[in-house]
């Protein structure tokens, strides 16, 4: 449940995390992300994805596009 992930988020800021890791293999880790992040003012954090190996720096620009819309456009 979403409020259940900004519970974790905020105890995890408050546990001195800085930086999520996510990726579109993790399922959908960035869109359950992004809605809690919508939720409520949340403490800021850094957002680190992935992208396949061995790809072109077009692949590269599409896939952290389409990263940062499955967080909802806030990061």
């Amino acid at each position: 449940p979403q409020e259940e992930v900004f519970t974790i988020l905020r105890e995890a800021r408050g546990a001195g995390i800085e930086v999520l890791d996510t990726a579109i293999a993790y399922g959908n880790a960035e869109e359950a992300l992004g809605r809690a992040l919508s939720l409520a003012p949340a403490p800021s954090f850094r957002i680190v994805t992935k992208v396949p190996r061995d790809t072109t720096a077009a692949r590269i620009d599409a896939e952290v596009t389409a990263s940062r819309e499955r967080l909802g456009g806030r990061v």
